[in-house]
């Protein structure tokens, strides 16, 4: 049931719905749908994850993520997006390898983490799917590019407003979001890979 809610957000995705949408779609109950996107519903009824499935034309176990969504319904709301590298993001060049990828970020890329530095969030090996196309918030992780490097620090935003950088390892280092920081993107999801 863990990876209910991924799926449906996927599901809902493709089908270009809301909860208000697909509350009314399947006569269900808006909160209803909003505690099983959050996850904090951890046993639906199974009338409603028939209603779900039934109506996303899926199994149950493929809706509660114990089989793949067959992939010819991936592949219809599927895209390719770069794996990038720190050579390719400092030099700006094209990237050779890609991926599949369900994110709606249509601009978003891969970077797969290369050391220990990021641990014990992200281990080396982690695969972070990155989104230039979303604004980031309070405690969300992003990739910036400065003077010495491509690297990946959590934004603090502060009362005033201001962002503040800290590495994930370090918690007690803060240093201040500056003009020369390009912000790449904002990490939207991070798949573990076994190295």
């Amino acid at each position: 049931m863990k990876r209910l809610p991924e799926q449906l957000k996927r599901l809902m995705q493709y089908h270009k719905m809301n909860e208000s949408t697909l509350a009314r779609k399947i006569n269900i109950p808006q909160p209803v749908i909003n505690r099983l996107l959050s996850g904090s519903t951890s046993n639906p009824r199974v009338s409603t994850l028939l209603a779900l499935a039934q109506y996303f034309n899926v199994s149950i176990e493929a809706l509660i993520g114990e089989e793949h969504i067959p992939s010819e319904e991936l592949a219809k709301f599927a895209h390719y997006i770069y794996i990038q590298n720190d050579r390719s993001l400092l030099e700006g060049t094209t990237p050779q390898q890609m991926m599949m990828s369900t994110t709606k970020y249509k601009n978003s890329f891969a970077y797969q983490v290369n050391h220990t530095l990021l641990e014990p969030r992200f281990s080396q090996g982690t695969l972070l799917i990155i989104s230039p196309e979303k604004h980031h918030k309070h405690g969300d992780y992003m990739m910036i590019k400065k003077t010495g490097g491509i690297f990946i620090r959590q934004a603090l935003i502060l009362e005033n407003s201001k962002t503040f950088l800290t590495v994930p390892a370090i918690q007690a280092m803060f240093e201040p979001l500056c003009e020369n920081t390009i912000i790449l993107g904002t990490v939207i999801e991070s798949y573990q890979q076994h190295l």
